[in-house]
């Protein structure tokens, strides 16, 4: 029986830590590459575990100067959806904004509704802090839509 050198388990551990940090770190700043081999999944639930830069990257960002410039000049040319609960939108939202909760892109009757009344309005959706507003992106991305998430939500706002 040969006995392993001192330290070998200690070594081993250090290198599987190496590797899987230099993957981490690929994931991170290439994500679109490894969704393209099917390395990653596609649920939005997964996105935590591998930080909010993945998310901003998979995404199309607008921030608030943006916005209201948008909104200023053009607001006709914008399609606001609000994807918080109708409670949250009672309690205040951005003026024109349409209130379509999560809950309605999750069981695609929003998808329809979008579909049908954005008429070449350029889409942007938000939420309370832009996790909500991203999970809805997705499920439009998925169904031929691309629009815009509002950089850091209502709270933002």
């Amino acid at each position: 029986m040969t006995t392993k050198p001192p330290y070998f388990y200690l070594r081993i551990s250090i290198y599987t830590l190496l590797i899987l940090s230099v993957l981490l770190v690929a994931v991170i700043k290439k994500p679109r590459f490894f969704n393209r081999l099917g390395l990653l999944p596609q649920q939005a639930e997964f996105w935590p575990l591998l930080g909010d830069n993945i998310r901003k990257a998979n995404a199309i960002e607008i921030d608030k100067p943006q916005l209201q410039r948008w909104l200023k000049e053009k607001p006709q040319t914008l399609f606001l959806v609000d994807v918080r609960t109708p409670e949250e939108y009672q309690l205040g939202h951005i003026a024109g904004a349409v209130s379509l909760p999560l809950a309605e892109f999750e069981s695609g009757s929003a998808v329809a509704l979008i579909k049908t009344q954005r008429k070449n309005r350029q889409l942007v959706t938000y939420c309370a802090s832009g996790w909500r507003s991203y999970k809805a992106l997705t499920i439009l991305k998925n169904n031929g839509i691309i629009g815009w998430n509002l950089t850091g939500g209502y709270e933002a706002w």
